[in-house]
């Protein structure tokens, strides 16, 4: 079990990304963060890691960070949101480098 990534604030962040990303039709980047806080809450830690690290979350054209936004405003919630999980995820140990690499595009 990794205590270092229990808290329960990985859902509320991801809940919120996903709010953000039904407000602007992105199904898939939702279907996908619905399973992860799916392993999430199934504790399936090993899966959750390689998932929240994956490509799908930051890899390029399609993945959830790279999504086109309908205005400024949309953007910024979401990357405000992108930020806020990048941060927990740093604070579980739990920081991958492809996530690293968006992080210090994101955090000017």
């Amino acid at each position: 079990m990794r205590n270092d990534i229990q808290s329960t604030e990985f859902v509320r962040i991801i809940s919120n990304i996903i709010d953000i990303l039904k407000d602007t039709a992105h199904s898939a980047q939702t279907d996908f963060l619905v399973r992860l806080i799916d392993s999430f809450e199934r504790r399936n830690f090993e899966k959750f890691i390689e998932d929240i690290n994956g490509a799908e979350l930051w890899g390029g054209s399609g993945s959830v960070w790279d999504v086109e936004m309908p205005d400024s405003m949309s953007r910024d919630r979401l990357d405000r949101s992108l930020i806020d999980l990048l941060k927990q995820m740093s604070n579980g140990n739990i920081l991958g480098k492809r996530a690293k690499s968006v992080y210090k595009l994101l955090v000017k």
